[in-house]
């Protein structure tokens, strides 16, 4: 499980913007998440391609990639999970960095 990093902040901007005095109308620790073994290895297919350019961290630059290499079962995974392609870039990341 992963702790989401931008949670502290967008909760702060929101209990500003909305409750500016008022404490504890968020839960102060984010969302916590847990990828599926399909997601998994989108990330890994990130992974790699981080480390062969960095510019694929751009969705449109990612999907040609997936196409380019014939990785059509990960462009699958990928349409299903557009909506959350950030986080599995910033995972991917990590796992470089590891």
């Amino acid at each position: 499980m992963a702790r989401c990093p931008q949670a502290p902040l967008a909760q702060l901007v929101e209990q500003w913007t909305f409750n500016p005095l008022v404490a504890g109308s968020s839960p102060a620790g984010g969302t916590m998440e847990e990828y599926t073994d399909l997601q998994k290895q989108l990330i890994q297919a990130i992974a790699v391609a981080l480390e062969k350019d960095p510019q694929l961290c751009q969705y449109k630059l990612f999907k040609t990639y997936l196409k380019d290499t014939q990785q059509y079962w990960i462009k699958c995974i990928l349409s299903d999970n557009r909506y959350l392609y950030g986080s599995f870039v910033k995972a991917a990341r990590s796992l470089i960095t590891a």
